[in-house]
């Protein structure tokens, strides 16, 4: 199978219809049915699954509790049966017509990521100032902590070749963190990552709040003390 679209989400019922709607539509045009749709919910409470499953050819994974963005997308790649595996958000706010690009650049790597920091992105719709600072600021830290040069480790939209699959089995967080940390394990097993220029939509009803910021600020240095405790077996 060419392409696995992984969609991790948790109380998206009120965009993951449209969301999917493009998706099958832009992987039929540009894939036949060589490709895959899988959802992960995160143990919603509003009808993300019942919308979801009423949507023909796409995968449910359904998860009986809230384990976080990170252990879904984890339960999505595990269960992924392509050679290419694309991990977007449920709010479409990086659009699948992104996609082409992001295929070329697998030609000269073995990750290509989502940027809302580079020369070329564009943000349609900003966040608000706060998760802007929080944001950047976050990011600063992240890059000089664990020594990547990458611009925006956050973004929500990459896409894996499929040995990038053995980084998630070793995934440790659940939350925001798994980012960056799949982003770490990638540069010490040499994987090539390259940051592409996207087009950013912030959804005013983002999941996000201040506690997953320092949550993932704290992850860290949880997975630096994983690596040098051996707890990644790469």
């Amino acid at each position: 199978m060419k392409l696995s679209v992984i969609i991790p989400a948790y109380n998206e019922a009120a965009v993951i219809e449209a969301t999917l709607q493009e998706v099958d539509l832009f992987c039929q045009q540009n894939f036949t049915n060589d490709y895959e749709i899988i959802v992960v919910d995160d143990g919603s409470k509003d009808l993300t699954a019942e919308i979801v499953n009423s949507q023909a050819k796409i995968r449910l994974i359904k998860q009986d509790i809230n384990l976080g963005k990170g252990a879904a997308v984890k339960v999505g790649m595990l269960a992924a049966r392509g050679e290419l595996l694309l991990m977007m958000d449920a709010d479409n706010s990086t659009r699948i017509i992104e996609l082409p690009t992001f295929i070329s650049a697998l030609a000269t790597a073995d990750i290509a990521i989502g940027s809302r920091a580079v020369k070329g992105a564009k943000i349609k719709l900003s966040q608000s100032a706060w998760k802007v600072a929080f944001g950047r600021a976050g990011n600063v830290f992240i890059r000089w902590w664990l020594k990547l040069n990458i611009a925006d480790t956050q973004c929500g939209f990459k896409l894996y070749r499929r040995k990038a699959v053995d980084l998630f089995r070793q995934s440790r967080e659940k939350g925001y963190a798994f980012d960056f940390e799949i982003l770490y394990l990638a540069q010490k097993v040499n994987m090539t990552i390259q940051e592409l220029p996207i087009v950013w939509t912030n959804m005013p009803d983002s999941k996000v709040r201040l506690r997953f910021y320092l949550s993932t600020i704290l992850g860290v240095f949880r997975v630096q003390y994983n690596y040098y405790r051996g707890n990644y077996h790469l």
